[in-house]
């Protein structure tokens, strides 16, 4: 202690016995805890509890918005399904359009967990008060709705198992391709279980049953999902002003020509959307086009049903004009979307490149300031 203070005078002698000093005690919003389980130290937030696991209020919060997320989806499913069913149940057991199963897998695709076990139970249930509020009889009603809930879960189960195991963007034409093979699959396996159990309530041949059954879920699945889950995957904060901004012109043009093709019954012009519909992909991308799609498929079926536009003058009835109107439909989306995904991935490589012209053209400025500090004519790291 002599030598230390000979040293340092104004240092104080260490002190070995006494009271230890108290630790100042850290905020209450960030504690550190010890974790019951592995025995060392862990951050936890203040919405975690001592187990790690989340915090009462936190855990109530999460599940109160999936309750009212699953309660959502079932009405919007409901109110579909009612109205697919009512507006063609004149001409046949089998609604002639069928968007309700596409609601869920447009919500499941985009994750990349989870069964999707609740969404699928949930449109199963409106499907099943739809066709009870229908007059089916309980048995029926109840497997029609569980080959709808097989039929969500086979198409998101295998669209994620063909991706390994990942979330699907259905804005490049690799998953489109994926999400096209895993929905033929899906609709096969329930119309192996709808067709049958048609037929055994005698409401027709199997073979017609599942002639009409496969096409009109494959074709709903086709013409919704896609463009639903890239409006839903993107939401409302990448169209931005300047989109808006472009997208004026193009959306007057798609409205007059809308109203020119559905407005009447006399002329065969229904040729006239698909260019508009390149249009939206090659100027806008593949969130307008996403977004015209589906105003084009609304307005087209609620023209077919109200009796104008040009399929109007196609002879066989309903489902005919209804079947061509959805293979219409399904053309459009199979051009229109891989477009749109060659165009984002030949944007996605401009942007790539002219990042990296800029990263070269710094090295080159550093390069010439570093030869002309130190007067050579090369650089050494």
């Amino acid at each position: 202690a002599s030598v230390r203070k000979a040293i340092d005078p104004g240092r104080r002698p260490l002190k070995l016995g006494g009271a230890p000093r108290r630790l100042a005690q850290p905020a209450p919003d960030l504690r550190r805890r010890i974790n019951p389980v592995e025995g060392g130290p862990r951050l936890l937030s203040p919405s975690t509890g001592d187990d790690g696991m989340p915090a009462p209020d936190a855990s109530q919060a999460i599940g109160g918005r999936r309750v009212l997320g699953l309660g959502l989806l079932a009405l919007d499913a409901f109110a579909l399904a009612y109205i697919c069913i009512d507006f063609t149940r004149d001409v046949g057991r089998v609604a002639a359009v069928w968007p309700v199963n596409a609601l869920a897998v447009a919500l499941l695709v985009r994750r990349d967990r989870g069964s999707g076990l609740p969404e699928a139970l949930a449109v199963a249930l409106a499907c099943l008060a739809a066709n009870l509020a229908h007059g089916d009889a309980p048995g029926l009603a109840a497997a029609l709705a569980v080959c709808n809930g097989v039929e969500i879960l086979v198409c998101v189960h295998l669209t994620r198992r063909w991706l390994g195991g990942r979330a699907a963007n259905l804005k490049t034409l690799r998953d489109l391709r994926v999400f096209w093979a895993a929905t033929l699959m899906a609709v096969l396996a329930s119309t192996s279980g709808a067709a049958p159990a048609l037929a055994l309530t005698g409401q027709g041949g199997m073979w017609a049953n599942a002639l009409a059954w496969y096409p009109v879920d494959v074709l709903g699945l086709l013409i919704v999902t896609p463009a639903l889950a890239i409006l839903l995957a993107e939401g409302r904060g990448r169209f931005s002003r300047s989109t808006l901004a472009k997208a004026i012109m193009p959306s007057v043009v798609l409205a007059a020509t809308l109203a020119g093709v559905f407005g009447t019954s006399g002329y065969p012009v229904l040729f006239l959307c698909t260019p508009v519909l390149l249009a939206f992909a090659f100027l806008l991308g593949a969130n307008s086009a996403a977004a015209a799609l589906l105003v084009t498929a609304i307005v087209a079926v609620v023209a077919t049903l109200s009796g104008y536009g040009p399929l109007a003058m196609v002879e066989g009835g309903l489902i005919v004009r209804l079947a061509l109107l959805q293979a219409f439909l399904a053309t459009a989306t199979l051009v229109t979307l891989p477009v749109a995904a060659v165009r984002a991935h030949r944007r996605r490589l401009t942007d790539e490149l002219a990042t990296a012209l800029r990263r070269f053209e710094a090295d080159e400025e550093k390069l010439a300031l570093a030869s002309q500090i130190a007067s050579v004519g090369y650089w050494r790291r």
